[in-house]
């Protein structure tokens, strides 16, 4: 089984949050920190809660995790887009 947990390149923490891009309706502040409403060179992936760190290159499919929780939370709620 691969080990997933992300580990700070600078201080080795593992408190990292992974940044989301676009729309913030909604999103676990304890798991994601929000980024700037689109992806631009050199955006960062990854922030570490220990050392303040951002690193990392967002990737446009970053914004998919977006999507998928903001249908999630329509779905929890009984709303409808």
């Amino acid at each position: 089984m691969e080990n997933n947990k992300k580990i700070c390149p600078s201080c080795q923490s593992d408190k990292i949050r992974k940044y989301l891009y676009g729309r913030h309706f909604v999103a676990d502040k304890r798991e994601y920190i929000m980024g700037d409403h689109i992806i631009d060179d050199g955006s960062p992936r990854f922030h570490c809660d220990n050392c303040g760190i951002d690193y990392g290159e967002a990737e446009d499919s970053d914004n998919s995790s977006l999507v998928a929780l903001q249908f999630k939370a329509l779905n929890v709620s009984g709303q409808r887009s």
